[in-house]
């Protein structure tokens, strides 16, 4: 046998080329356990995920097949009403009749008002933020911020101070600051 391959005879003329082809056989079967098992079960499991992902997608776009509107659908029709809700920014000094008028529907008034428009430039909308004071009875002062509330408009109450000086009276000063949105595009 040992003149058909003579391993010894190799092996003393030549260990360090046979330990080098040892080792690289060594890493080729440890590369490819790698790639099977960590790559391909990652790949396996990523292709998974973004065909679940793809599915979904498909679902919000076309809707399902029970003849309801798609959630993707129903929020862009949404984002359409709100944006048709919105007044435009020369509506401004009618939100501001609007906002003395409901409080003297409830026997308040308003003296002074001080307002800060802030742009939001990216969403095409200009955010008006007011501040005022009015005193009255607590009844009257509850029902200027619940017809504020209930306003087609959309008004945020975004801090309430209420002051009673007088104990054991129902005389109260109410601070507000309040919030609204306006259209900041071209008027229509």
């Amino acid at each position: 046998m040992n003149r058909i391959f003579p391993w010894r005879t190799v092996w003393n003329q030549h260990p360090r080329l046979l330990t080098l082809a040892g080792v690289l056989i060594l890493l080729n079967v440890a590369t490819y356990l790698v790639n099977d098992l960590v790559i391909t079960g990652n790949l396996n499991r990523l292709t998974k995920a973004h065909v679940e992902k793809q599915l979904r997608l498909r679902t919000l776009s076309e809707g399902s097949q029970t003849g309801k509107e798609s959630p993707l659908v129903r929020a862009q029709q949404d984002l359409a009403r709100f944006r048709q809700a919105l007044p435009q920014r020369r509506m401004f000094p009618e939100f501001m009749e609007e906002i003395f008028s409901l409080a003297q529907s409830v026997g308040l008034e308003i003296e002074t008002v001080s307002y800060n428009p802030e742009p939001l430039e990216e969403f095409a909308l200009l955010r008006y933020v007011l501040t005022f004071s009015v005193a009255g009875e607590y009844g009257q002062i509850k029902r200027l911020i619940h017809a504020l509330e209930q306003s087609p408009r959309m008004i945020g109450i975004e801090q309430i101070s209420l002051v009673g000086d007088q104990p054991f009276q129902d005389l109260v000063k109410l601070q507000l600051r309040l919030s609204t949105y306006f259209d900041a595009g071209v008027d229509k």
